[in-house]
């Protein structure tokens, strides 16, 4: 039997704090084109490099795989923290524990049980743009591409993703930045659909409304496909990248009493997307000569 603790509303606004909605924000911009991931687990002994040997033959200027897959950007992320030490704080708010006593404090649906890795595994993960939706030839040169990745994987998935949204725009990204990007799982308590529209039209704003009590100098969402005859896993619902300076001002953030009680309101506003996603902090590198970007 769940029980729910009735929290004085004085109670839930210092553990739940959000400013007030902003009714001037600008609206997300959308992003024509798709993007596919490639999510991996490494092997053992196996980095980033690795991923990034595996492609160069695909990926090399003039090359005929080049030319069939027709990207407008590749990028590589890989692992910016020690062990994933510095993601604890994020991800311990994320768990189960911390949810179920969320829910119960704001008279929420506690969400089901799940196990969450407070250090996430070594991973990687390849973003690949595209300007038109996918032709039958970029599919086979996407299917090299797996194929090239596979050896490196203990656990190899791939996104396919039709939807991009620019909620806080970033035009000048910085060779130290990092990315904390959140693969989403599927949601638990509504159909994907209704969580993508929920994820961009009330999550992306409570984000923007609140900007102040963070270090972001960027936010991105990548919404999952829900046509049902994408030749991907899409065991996923989407992916978001919120960009820092510098793993500095990610670090500071996860320090500073105001972003520690809005990661609360956040982490309570997800259970309306999804649970036990996975999290990771990532450098980015683009594999694309500059002048085929």
């Amino acid at each position: 039997m769940t029980v729910t603790i009735a929290a004085p509303s004085w109670l839930t606004s210092r553990l739940f704090p959000a400013a007030a909605p902003d009714p001037h924000r600008p609206k997300p911009r959308e992003i024509d084109g798709v993007t596919v991931y490639f999510r991996l687990r490494l092997e053992r002994r196996r980095t980033a490099d690795d991923v990034r040997q595996a492609l160069a033959p695909l990926l090399a200027p003039g090359s005929a795989a080049l030319a069939a897959l027709d990207p407008t950007e590749v990028h590589l992320y890989s692992d910016a923290t020690h062990h994933g030490l510095e993601l604890a704080p994020f991800i311990v708010g994320r768990t189960h524990t911390a949810l179920a006593l969320f829910a119960r404090i704001a008279g929420k649906p506690v969400p089901p049980r799940f196990s969450t890795q407070i250090a996430p595994s070594p991973s990687a993960l390849v973003e690949i743009q595209f300007a038109t939706p996918l032709t039958s030839t970029q599919h086979e040169s996407l299917d090299q591409i797996e194929a090239a990745l596979a050896p490196l994987a203990s656990d190899l998935s791939s996104i396919e993703c039709d939807r991009r949204y620019v909620i806080v725009d970033n035009p000048a990204t910085r060779g130290t930045a990092v990315f904390l990007t959140v693969i989403t799982r599927m949601p638990w308590n509504r159909t994907p659909e209704k969580a993508q529209r929920y994820w961009i039209n009330e999550h992306a704003s409570l984000v923007h409304d609140n900007l102040s009590r963070t270090n972001m100098v960027g936010y991105v969402q990548v919404h999952t496909t829900t046509q049902m005859h994408s030749a991907h896993d899409n065991d996923f619902a989407g992916v978001a990248t919120i960009e820092f300076d510098t793993i500095g001002d990610y670090v500071r953030q996860g320090l500073q009493p105001a972003s520690v009680s809005f990661n609360n309101t956040l982490a309570l506003d997800e259970i309306n997307l999804t649970v036990d996603s996975e999290v990771y902090l990532f450098h980015r590198t683009p594999l694309l000569p500059a002048a085929t970007r």
